[in-house]
């Protein structure tokens, strides 16, 4: 039977019901009391040069006050916490280690389809006492072969090794320094080969250690190697060096780091790990001389410096770490114990199934932990996968998601009779209200990924993206001032119809084809990635997930038009809100002491931080979420078909004006909600960082509370809540591309094409779509890529802000002309390409915006063109009629 470890977290009482006079209710009470005070200014240990924003303000502990408020009485699913520590991995004996190999000090090292040991060291008690004999065999094992042929001798080591710190490497592995006959050993070597194991090289270019070691820890991250520690012949070393793999200028050289602030050691682990934003460094234990250390630091390479992290609970003398997941490190020693890096906590981990893991090495298909159990038997090779986190979804959760979607259906059912025309189709009749029309703005903006990624990344970092919220009050009164009533006045249905009578053909096709190409992007992942965090943490099949939000989505948009895409979305909306709204109550509930808990905890260690004042460009700085949040909402009220079409619904300028302010007075809520989400996950998780399962990604860490926290029921409405978010998207994408096809190509080219005609096509072309929407999706789930968002993002940025500069040429130059604007958004997208690695994405719109525009203006003076501006910019407006 495996070995029980020891608790670290305590256990958490059973949720039940919160009568008046308990805590949960008191807790109401202090919070109300405490609404005016202003609570006292908490520096961040690891940033104490950004300031604390004021969350605790009035208005927030009072809307907070009364969502706890409503929510006493529920009960939810009574979970204590296990006395057992959460069984994260799922192990499989691959081979016991060979006599022939030594299992103590061995070089542990793999590739896609083998793993290597090599070297090691014989000793009743090593490394305390003096090794007996080394070894300089190379073994090769092939996981699945027979027991015959499993285990390979392919060569031999430069010399007899053990003790060495190894670096994983492309095809192979970075040896450093090491135990051998003759003492510790400053060599640097790389060490190649096949899968086949029918060849082995070694590379010695690398330069020496600064001084002769063994014991040391090694990590990598990037192109740069960290080296910390390790035993010299004088004794454990404090000592920290990085090397350049490639370095761009000069040869490779071992460069002086800032050391820890605490004392020397060997046998220290050394992980790169996410602390969720960005990778960093994490020493672990280790001994310093025969005493085994419990301490812990982290090096952040962004800052060049060192912070302390918590401490482990007991020590580990020679731990075995490895990153696990985004944001875990386990440390496989005699009671193996899991760190949490955004949290800053640790949890017991579960025993594998030997007694003592000495090393590891990554693998596609896991963990690799080479272990020897403690009565000094063979070694033996083991594979360790994540499970997926314990699921259970109740009938009521089913239910409530059936019942959202039936509703969805019967919208779409009622609206499919009232279409009878393009106008009805594309633009509702211009009958939709103004206060509709600005909640499907709130739908349209907010995607699955949003309701995901948003609380996820305040979860991992602050409210630094939160400031970008003051942007609606800097761009808002430019469209309601300039593009309404211009858009209201051309009487357009598609947006880009303005650059064909600013311009020309050319560019009116050229924004339609831009806006197009995003969309269809956008529609696939929209539909993938909730798919796949769903299924990640409650089993719903990311094929059914994807197949029943595209085929309903797709038929009700193609059968009521944009009244029943704006009118679900004003469903969808008040399910996200609420939905939202529901996890920030039940989180609360979760934590011991409530909301005056959360607030001390978030305070302290820094959560509602609005990010740095400093002038980086690659950084999250509060001027480069400003800036960068000013350009890119412009960018989407002015040049999305999907935001236009929403305020040229309305029947007049007025109307357009009010829904636009709706979006507003809807978002900065929302925002605030979102975002306290974020930050009472983290508390929650801090308290509780077993129920964190590594293997769920940090965008997951919503569906996982939801699936696994939530009562029966609730747990559906949320779900339904991400399903509300990802449809509300792909409608409006689906709808407004339909809307794109029929009026700025096939209605610009059979200009004598009956309405009756451009009907049938809208709807078969909204059909189509939501068929490639749903197939591209179903692709990439089979694919199983998961960058593909952050990429996505990156070329939303090339051709956003180019786009958008289009409308900024039209509007507010009169020099330039139609070849001009062609020149502006090709001088665009390359600037913007060679900013790319320079700049943070949040200045991507900002880049491509401004270059368009510079580019354009001045090709304008170049080109041949007369420019068309009678009517169609700011200096030349014709007199608007009445009700426009």
């Amino acid at each position: 039977m495996l070995a029980q470890s020891r608790k670290v977290a305590k256990p958490v009482p059973t949720r039940a019901s919160f009568p008046i006079g308990s805590p949960a209710f008191v807790c109401v009470l202090a919070t109300l009391r405490e609404a005016l005070p202003v609570a006292p200014r908490v520096k961040r240990r690891s940033s104490p040069f950004r300031p604390v924003f004021p969350l605790h303000f009035s208005a927030s502990q009072a809307l907070l006050s009364v969502c706890i408020a409503l929510s006493l009485g529920a009960s939810g699913r009574a979970e204590p916490i296990a006395a057992a520590a959460p069984r994260w991995f799922h192990w499989q004996r691959l081979a016991s280690l060979p006599d022939s190999l030594p299992g103590r000090g061995t070089i542990l090292a793999s590739t896609a389809g083998s793993i290597l040991v090599a070297g090691g060291a014989h000793s009743p008690d090593f490394p305390a006492s003096k090794p007996t004999s080394f070894s300089d065999a190379i073994l090769l094992l092939t996981p699945g072969g027979s027991p015959s042929n499993r285990w390979r001798a392919i060569g031999r080591l430069p010399e007899p090794l053990a003790s060495a710190a190894v670096v994983p490497l492309d095809g192979g592995a970075l040896v450093l320094g090491g135990d051998t006959p003759n003492g510790p050993t400053d060599h640097v070597f790389a060490i190649r080969w096949t899968s086949s194991g029918q060849d082995v090289a070694f590379d010695a270019s690398f330069p020496p250690l600064p001084a002769a070691r063994s014991h040391a820890s090694a990590a990598r991250i990037g192109d740069r190697v960290y080296l910390a520690g390790g035993r010299s012949a004088n004794g454990d070393l404090r000592d920290f060096w990085g090397m350049e793999l490639s370095p761009k200028t000069g040869a490779r050289a071992w460069r002086p780091l800032p050391p820890w602030p605490g004392e020397s050691r060997s046998d220290a682990s050394l992980v790169a790990q996410s602390n969720g934003d960005h990778f960093c460094l994490y020493l672990l234990g280790g001994r310093s001389g025969t005493r085994s250390l419990s301490d812990a630091y982290c090096f952040d390479p962004k800052q060049g410096g060192w912070s302390t992290a918590a401490s482990m609970p007991w020590p580990l003398g020679r731990p075995a770490a490895a990153a696990i997941g985004q944001s875990h490190v386990v440390a496989f020693g005699s009671d193996p114990l899991a760190y949490h890096t955004i949290t800053d906590t640790w949890s017991a981990a579960a025993h594998p199934p030997v007694s003592a893991a000495i090393a590891t090495a990554p693998w596609p298909q896991g963990q690799l932990v080479l272990a020897s159990d403690a009565s000094g038997a063979a070694a033996e090779i083991y594979s360790a996968v994540l499970r997926p986190p314990r699921r259970h979804l109740k009938g009521l959760d089913f239910a409530a998601m059936a019942a959202y979607l039936l509703l969805l259906a019967a919208i779409g059912l009622y609206f499919a009779r009232r279409e009878k025309s393009t106008e009805q189709f594309f633009l509702g009749g211009r009958s939709i209200p103004w206060w509709a029309a600005g909640l499907s703005l709130l739908a349209t903006q907010v995607s699955s990924i949003g309701f995901m990624a948003v609380p996820a990344k305040s979860f991992a970092t602050d409210w630094a993206y939160f400031a970008g919220v003051a942007t609606w009050f800097l761009v808002v009164p430019i469209v309601t001032a300039v593009y309404i009533p211009l858009f209201r006045r051309l009487e357009v249905t598609s947006a880009y119809e303005y650059l064909e009578a600013r311009f020309n053909l050319p560019v009116r096709w050229f924004g339609s084809a831009a806006y197009s190409a995003l969309q269809l992007g956008r529609m696939a992942v929209v539909l993938y990635l909730p798919a796949l965090a769903l299924s990640a943490v409650t089993g719903l099949d990311s094929r059914i997930s994807i197949l029943t939000m595209g085929a309903l989505c797709t038929l009700y948009t193609a059968a009521g038009g944009l009244e029943a895409v704006v009118w679900t979305d004003v469903l969808q909306a008040v399910i996200l809100v609420g939905g939202a709204l529901l996890c920030v109550v039940f989180v609360i509930l979760g934590i011991e002491g409530g909301a005056s808990r959360f607030y001390e905890i978030a305070l302290a260690d820094g959560k509602f931080e609005l990010g740095r004042f400093d002038g980086g460009l690659t950084t999250a700085a509060i001027w480069v979420v400003l800036v960068g949040n000013f350009f890119q909402r412009l960018a989407g009220l002015t040049s999305d078909q999907a935001v236009v079409q929403r305020y040229l619904s309305t029947a007049d300028k007025r109307q357009s004006i009010r829904a636009l302010w709706t979006d507003v007075a809807a978002s900065i809520p929302w925002a605030i909600i979102v975002f306290s989400l974020g930050t009472a996950l983290y508390v929650y998780y801090k308290l509780h960082p077993e129920r964190l399962s590594p293997a769920v990604d940090v965008d997951g860490v919503v569906p996982l509370f939801v699936a696994q926290q939530l009562p029966a029921g609730v747990s559906g409405v949320i779900i339904a809540a991400i399903f509300a978010a990802a449809m509300s998207s792909l409608d409006s994408s689906i709808h407004s591309t339909a809307t794109v096809w029929v009026t700025d190509f096939y209605a610009r080219l059979a200009p004598h094409s009956s309405d009756t005609v451009r009907l049938r096509l809208a709807r078969c072309l909204t059909l189509a779509l939501g068929v490639f929407a749903t197939i591209a999706a179903l692709m990439l789930a089979a694919a199983d890529v998961r960058s593909l968002w952050d990429l996505f993002q990156s070329i939303v940025g090339l051709f956003a802000g180019g786009l958008a500069g289009l409308f900024i040429l039209g509007l507010f130059t009169r020099r330039t002309n139609g070849p001009g604007a062609l020149v502006g958004v090709a001088a665009s997208a390359m600037v913007l390409y060679a900013a790319q690695p320079r700049v943070h994405f949040f200045l991507y719109p900002a880049v491509g915006l401004l270059g368009c525009v510079a580019a354009g203006y001045v090709a304008g003076f170049i080109l041949p063109g007369i420019p068309k501006t009678r009517g169609l910019t700011v200096f030349d407006v014709e007199p608007t009629r009445q009700g426009q």
